[in-house]
């Protein structure tokens, strides 16, 4: 990063030590520029809404997390990943497919099950 600051794949490796070591703020701030550098870069943008979500911070999560899910449609995590943020921001019906699509990847996610038992269920 001294030698090149805009070389974006050394912010997320810097982003994955740090999120591995728990200095999530530390992550945060590289996967941010990472995303900032390379808006394409799936892995970076859910590696930065996982972080966040570990720290509480579900509505900043979401901002990248959607897109994520969108533009990684076959990822059973990142589509759980996605409902179950929105179902902590009580958006039921918007978590609705992301859970349904992550059980049809892999159904064998007992939160997931639980979390659409719970969505579907939810009469406004």
């Amino acid at each position: 990063i001294d030698l090149d600051p805009d070389f974006e794949p050394a912010h997320v490796e810097l982003a994955d030590v740090a999120a591995y070591t728990g200095l999530h703020e530390i992550a945060i701030t590289h996967y941010l520029r990472a995303v900032e550098l390379d808006p394409s870069d799936t892995l970076a943008e859910d590696h930065l809404a996982t972080t966040l979500l570990r720290v509480n911070r579900v509505s900043e999560a979401l901002p990248y997390l959607l897109p994520t899910a969108r533009r990684a449609p076959n990822d059973a995590n990142i589509n759980y990943l996605a409902g179950a943020a929105l179902m902590h921001e009580n958006r039921l019906a918007e978590a609705v497919p992301y859970l349904r699509r992550s059980l049809e990847l892999d159904s064998a996610q007992p939160r997931a099950r639980a979390f659409l038992a719970q969505a579907e269920g939810y009469q406004p």
